[in-house]
């Protein structure tokens, strides 16, 4: 199973009157980054979230916010509080012989002020209320990364396979390039048997460059490295991002070898578009869990 690191997830619930919005976002980051914007009223319980939230998440940039959410006044409830403000100052105004005019001020400023939030203790059963609120949040976020791990494995598994096949194809011109390496060997040691030379050296020297010309070893290990990439992305393990990311960069470092003992076009040409293989592999590989 793969997770990706990106996932969203939002719910709400009523308190005290009031909807609130419970929204959860989370971006790539090597480790784990917690921002928290709660209202006042839940500042007490504010480590208990953070610790609920740390024991469900690993890795990523979470935004994690509770905002109170305006409700669309449907019924005529507004207008029908804002007509007794207005009928109440108006009684105020002919008790105290003043002008209708001179108390409008007042009931515009009443609609400007906010009310101040409660400040009275949270309740025990509101607060297991929230908890749950925050912790279905927490689910449909974590479903949320499921899915889009589900299209990234699929991605890494195409690039996988590609790769796959670029490293058969290199092992089947290697055949080709060996029989051109030793002609061109025959070629110098026909030129060379003319003139004096140590041949006990130069028995050696080539045997040290058909040693280094050899790249059975490096397809060998970039092949476990594929298999061992592919193992550990079906593996049950829900982080594994970084391993992956390790993984990515032995066999990069095969890759290059295979480029640069090869001394070949045509496997060279193959050597680039692996790169590029392994390049979208990686940046995917950024978005893992």
């Amino acid at each position: 199973m793969i997770l990706s690191m990106t996932g969203y997830g939002r719910t709400t619930f009523y308190f005290r009157e009031k909807q609130f919005l419970v929204e959860m976002k989370t971006l790539n980051s090597k480790g784990f980054e917690l921002l928290l914007k709660i209202p006042a009223f839940l500042k007490p319980k504010e480590m208990e979230i953070r610790q609920l939230i740390a024991n469900h998440l690993e890795r990523g940039k979470l935004e994690f916010q509770i905002l109170e959410e305006q409700i669309t006044d449907s019924s005529g409830e507004f207008q029908v509080r804002l007509q007794q403000k207005l009928d109440d100052l108006k009684r105020f105004a002919l008790k105290n012989n003043l002008s209708i005019d001179s108390v409008l001020p007042a009931l515009i400023l009443s609609q400007q002020q906010q009310p101040e939030e409660a400040t009275e203790p949270l309740e025990e059963t509101s607060w297991e209320e929230i908890l749950k609120t925050i912790t279905e949040t927490i689910v449909k976020l974590n479903e949320f990364r499921k899915k889009e791990g589900a299209f990234l494995g699929l991605y890494l598994r195409e690039r996988l396979a590609q790769l796959e096949l670029h490293a058969i194809s290199v092992k089947d011109m290697e055949g080709n390039r060996f029989e051109r390496q030793r002609e061109r060997l025959k070629q110098i040691t026909q030129t060379l048997q003319e003139e004096s030379i140590n041949h006990d050296r130069f028995e050696q020297e080539l045997l040290y460059y058909m040693e280094k010309w050899d790249i059975s070893e490096e397809l060998s290990r970039l092949q476990a490295h594929l298999s061992y990439f592919m193992e550990v992305l079906d593996n049950s393990e829900m982080v594994k991002g970084k391993k992956l990311g390790f993984i990515a960069q032995e066999i990069g470092r095969e890759i290059n070898t295979l480029g640069a003992k090869a001394s070949d076009a045509p496997i060279q040409k193959v050597v680039v578009q692996m790169k590029d293989e392994l390049e979208r592999i990686k940046e995917q590989v950024s978005n893992v869990l």
